[in-house]
C-alpha cells in the first residue's frame, strides 16, 4: 500500500486517499447536479424546440395506461441511477477508507460496492417499496454524517466555513471575488441544478475567495465575506422575487403566443386537463350523479374526516372542474356561472347518504364582492366571501 493512501483527496473521480464529510457532500452535490442536467435538459429542449411533445407528458399524467412511454421514462431513471452510482463510487471508496482507516483494499471495495448498490436502489422500480427508498436515502446521510478516523484527527481549517454570500449571490458574488466558475449558474438557472450549485458555491466559496483574492489572513477573509453576506441577505430575496416574476411572465407570454398560433394544441391541453380531472374524481369519489337540480358526489366518510379543511374545499373545486364542461348552460356575463354550479354541488357519505359538505352563496352577495374586487382590488374580502359559502360536516357518522 502506498504511503499516501490515507492522505486527504477531495478530487471528484479519484479513488486514492481519503475523503472527509465536507468533501463527500460537495462531490455528492456534483452528482446531483449532473442528474438534474440528465433529467431537465431533454425537458428544456422539448419546451423550447418541440412544445407539441408536451402532450406525451400530459397523457401519462391523465392516463396511466400509457405504458410504453411510462416504461421509457422508468428506463431513463434507471440509467440515470446507474450513471450517478458510478460517478459517486470513487467518493464512496475514499469515504469508507476514511471511516474504516484500514489498508485492506478488498474489504474497502466490497463495503463501497454494497453502499453504491443501496444508493442505486433509489433510482429503480424497487424505489416504489417505501423501506428500500429510505435505505437509499440513509445510505447517503450516513456517509455524510459519520466522522472519519483519518480526517477527523486533523485540525479544522481556519478558512473553511459556509459562505452565505456565495450561496445567495453565486455568479454575481463571483464577479466581485474573481471566481469565474460561478458563472455556471447562468445556464443552470434553466434546469433544476441551480439549487445544488448554490450549495456548492456556499461550501466552496471561502476556498475560492481566499485563493483568488489573495487575502493576507483568514481573519480578513471572514470579515470581508461576512460583510458581503449581510448585503446579499437583503438583495437576494428581492432578486429572487423579481426573477421569478420575469420567468413567469416570459413563460406565460410564450405559452399564450404558441397556443394562439396552434389552436389544436390549446384544445389538446383542455382535453388532457379534463382527462386528469376525471381520473382524480374516480380516485376520490365512489360515485357521481349529475341531475338538473343537483350534482351529487359520494365519498367514504372515514376518508373525509382525515382530510384537512383546505383539502375538503379542494374536493368541491375538483367537483366543479368535473361538472363545468358537462354543464350545458352558457357562462353569464356577470361571471357568476361558477356560483350557479357550486350551489348545486353536494358531497354525500357513501355509507349512509349523510351530507359531508355543500356550498351555498347568495348571488347578490357574490356580485357585491366581485364588483368590489374589480373596482377596488379587494382580494381579501372577495376570498373571504367565496370561502363563506362552504358548509363542512367535520363529524359525520362512520361505519
Amino acid at each position: 500500500m502506498a504511503d499516501n493512501c490515507f492522505e486527504e483527496n477531495n478530487k471528484f473521480l479519484s479513488i486514492t486517499g481519503t475523503l472527509g464529510r465536507r468533501g463527500f457532500i460537495v462531490n455528492y452535490l456534483i452528482v446531483v447536479l449532473i442528474e438534474s442536467l440528465i433529467f431537465t435538459t431533454p425537458l428544456m429542449y422539448i419546451i423550447f424546440f418541440k412544445p407539441d411533445m408536451i402532450e406525451n407528458f400530459l397523457q401519462i399524467t391523465a392516463n396511466p395506461a400509457m405504458m410504453p412511454f411510462s416504461q421509457s421514462c422508468m428506463l431513463w431513471i434507471i440509467i440515470t441511477g446507474i450513471i450517478s452510482a458510478v460517478l459517486l463510487f470513487p467518493s464512496v471508496v475514499r469515504r469508507v477508507r476514511d471511516v474504516v482507516a484500514q489498508d485492506d483494499e478488498q474489504r474497502i471495495f466490497m463495503i463501497s460496492s454494497v453502499l453504491a448498490v443501496l444508493f442505486l436502489f433509489g433510482y429503480t422500480p424497487v424505489n416504489l417499496a417505501f423501506p428500500i427508498k429510505w435505505i437509499s436515502f440513509f445510505t447517503v446521510i450516513f456517509l455524510m454524517c459519520v466522522e472519519g478516523k483519518i480526517t477527523g484527527q486533523k485540525p479544522k481549517s481556519e478558512v473553511i466555513k459556509f459562505n452565505w454570500g456565495a450561496f445567495l449571490g453565486t455568479w454575481i458574488w463571483g464577479l466581485f471575488n474573481r471566481t469565474p466558475v460561478t458563472a455556471l449558474m447562468l445556464p443552470l438557472m434553466l434546469t433544476s441544478g441551480w439549487f445544488p450549485f448554490m450549495l456548492i458555491c456556499g461550501l466552496k466559496g471561502n476556498e475560492w475567495a481566499y485563493k483568488n483574492k489573495n487575502y493576507e489572513s483568514p481573519e480578513l477573509l471572514h470579515k470581508s465575506q461576512s460583510n458581503q453576506a449581510a448585503i446579499w441577505a437583503v438583495i437576494a430575496p428581492i432578486l429572487f422575487v423579481a426573477g421569478f416574476i420575469v420567468c413567469l411572465l416570459l413563460s406565460s407570454v410564450a405559452l399564450y403566443k404558441y397556443t394562439n398560433a396552434n389552436p389544436e394544441f390549446e384544445k389538446k391541453l383542455k382535453n388532457y386537463s379534463q382527462e386528469y380531472t376525471e381520473v382524480a374524481v374516480k380516485a376520490n369519489f365512489t360515485k357521481v350523479e349529475l341531475t338538473d337540480g343537483e350534482y351529487k358526489f359520494y365519498m367514504e366518510p372515514q376518508i373525509w374526516v382525515k382530510l384537512p379543511q383546505r383539502s375538503k374545499m379542494n374536493m368541491f373545486e375538483l367537483a366543479s372542474r368535473y361538472v363545468e364542461p358537462k354543464n350545458s348552460v352558457q357562462k353569464s356575463k356577470d361571471n357568476s356561472e361558477f356560483l350557479k354550479t357550486a350551489n348545486k354541488i353536494k358531497i354525500y357519505s357513501s355509507f349512509n347518504n349523510e351530507i359531508l359538505g355543500e356550498y351555498y352563496l347568495e348571488e347578490k352577495e357574490f356580485q357585491k364582492a366581485y364588483d368590489s374586487l374589480v373596482k377596488n382590488r379587494e382580494f381579501k374580502q372577495y376570498a373571504k366571501t367565496i370561502n363563506s359559502g362552504y358548509r363542512i360536516n367535520n363529524h359525520p357518522t362512520l361505519p
